[in-house]
């Protein structure tokens, strides 16, 4: 739900999102945006929006949701606070009482029936093809043994440590504890981690190579042959990569194990066919798709 809250708030995500987006933020209530305040999409959104408990469950997540301690509440709003202005209802949460925790429940619950249930097949589905996934890339499986494939691109083992791709520098402790690498539908670009390093160590890890076209439609195997004699295969790759994400050159590179300078080349040809477009995020270019390369993916002349 949290990555969710985030997505909604990013406006470089990807074509998959773009559609989603804009149904749910025509529909969204007033409630509903102060519960997007607490989850800014960069910087840090308060843990007790994630509870502990089996991933996918929304009773028993409501349920320890409506159990958090209130000093927990308290602390992670410090935090939150720290990062951004509070608005006064969402500072009215600090009082963490029963009626309180019991509405802000029945809030995620009506976000969950807007945002994310109509999509629960097609989450459901994206999860089982990562979980399941091969390794197409044989040095992200020699640096990364026994990780998920879709963790290994961002994710290599130094000696007894794992390294993983992150936007701060932290080092997280398990003191003999077990870590759960968790999938997850809305996760972007990097995996992320809860801030405190008392609560049960969880890494969320995205799975956006294996979501399905913009439209929800799949790529069948004679239109993917036919794009391929279109555009050449590798270049067919790349197209069909950055449908799924927003990547920069190197990223392609490293996904579909080419060099630089060939995806480097895939990209400047897509953009200036008007099937991407590309634009600078700090010191990388990422790509896009556009209208058109979508439309070119599902064989839509319209």
């Amino acid at each position: 739900m949290l990555l969710s809250l985030h997505m909604l708030q990013l406006h470089h995500a990807g074509p998959r999102f773009r559609q989603w987006r804009l149904r749910v933020r025509e529909h969204m209530t007033g409630r509903m945006w102060r519960l997007a305040e607490l989850a800014p999409p960069r910087g840090y959104s308060p843990d007790f929006l994630t509870p502990p408990g089996e991933p996918g469950d929304l009773e028993d997540g409501l349920e320890a949701l409506k159990s958090t301690p209130a000093a927990q509440v308290r602390r992670d709003l410090g935090i939150l606070a720290m990062q951004q202005r509070l608005s006064a209802p969402v500072r009215d949460l600090a009082h963490a009482d029963a009626p309180v925790m019991r509405g802000l429940a029945q809030t995620v619950r009506e976000y969950f029936d807007l945002a994310l249930a109509p999509e629960w097949e097609s989450i459901g589905a994206t999860v089982e093809r990562a979980l399941h996934a091969p390794d197409t890339n044989p040095t992200g499986a020699a640096r990364a043994p026994g990780v998920p494939a879709p963790l290994r691109s961002v994710a290599r083992w130094r000696g007894s440590v794992l390294e993983v791709a992150y936007p701060l520098e932290r080092h997280l402790h398990l003191d003999g504890r077990e870590l759960v690498l968790l999938p997850s539908f809305y996760c972007w670009r990097y995996p992320i981690a809860l801030q405190d390093p008392e609560l049960p160590p969880v890494i969320v890890y995205p799975v956006t190579d294996y979501l399905d076209l913009p439209t929800g439609e799949r790529l069948d195997a004679a239109r993917r042959r036919a794009l391929e004699k279109l555009l050449g295969g590798t270049r067919a790759a790349v197209l069909r990569t950055i449908a799924a994400n927003t990547y920069s050159t190197s990223e392609l590179a490293e996904r579909l194990g080419i060099s630089p300078a060939s995806a480097s080349e895939h990209a400047t040809v897509l953009r200036a066919s008007g099937l991407t477009n590309s634009h600078r995020d700090r010191n990388a270019i990422r790509h896009e798709l556009t209208d058109l390369g979508s439309r070119l993916l599902l064989g839509d002349p319209e």
